[in-house]
């Protein structure tokens, strides 16, 4: 929410700078770095990792009697790490406002956040068939 209210302000200023500021150049890219680094991507990773957990935890409820918990599907420490470089990222994005360089490692780091999320969901789906294997009945 910070990020959508850093996005919000920092637009507002933008609209009343003259199109030749100096400024206005770095604010619209602070903007942006506020909602495609920082609103936007935490919104979805952490819709994701409750969605994902939920779902999974759900259906092996009514498939097994022995279904994992939530948490053993989609462990929070997981989601605690991806936050925890999703703001590494999100800081280095927003000071490349200031310090164009900073924006490469913002990347770097960016992408790495991603593909912990994806690892992280995909190790959610490999506990879920797991779960979903050993359940079955034999026949």
């Amino acid at each position: 929410m910070a990020c959508l209210l850093l996005a919000a302000v920092s637009e507002a200023v933008v609209r009343v700078l003259p199109n030749d500021a100096p400024l206005r150049a770095r604010l619209e890219y602070l903007t942006g770095a506020a909602l495609f680094a920082g609103a936007f991507p935490t919104a979805i990773a952490g819709m994701l990792s409750k969605i994902v957990g939920f779902l999974g935890w759900l259906h092996l409820q009514k498939t097994s009697t022995q279904a994992p918990t939530m948490q053993q599907v989609m462990p929070e420490a997981r989601a605690r790490w991806h936050l925890r470089l999703s703001l590494v990222a999100l800081a280095f994005n927003l000071f490349a406002a200031v310090w164009p360089l900073l924006a490469v490692p913002g990347g770097v780091v960016f992408a790495a956040a991603s593909a912990g999320l994806g690892w992280s969901l995909a190790l959610g789906l490999a506990t879920w068939r797991r779960h979903l294997v050993t359940s079955r009945p034999s026949a």
